[in-house]
């Protein structure tokens, strides 16, 4: 059972992960009379699940721990 829940939940992440890069991927848009260009609308889990997404990504690089180096998430 405990099994079957996993699988649920990483189906779930997945096309939330996919979703993220759909958005990221969007052709820019500029509006307004200067031509401003106008970013994705992320919801707040979103934005969320793209910070710890960079996090992992820093550890990796990092060898296992942030460090004092926290430009390394950008």
């Amino acid at each position: 059972m405990h099994f079957l829940s996993y699988i649920h939940s990483m189906k779930k992440l997945l096309k939330q992960v996919r979703e993220v890069v759909r958005k990221a991927n969007l052709p820019v848009v500029r509006k307004g009379p200067n031509g401003l260009v106008v970013p994705p609308k992320f919801t707040q889990e979103e934005l969320n699940l793209m910070v710890k997404l960079l996090e992992r990504r820093a550890l990796r690089q990092n060898g296992g721990k942030l460090g004092s180096n926290w430009r390394s998430l950008v």
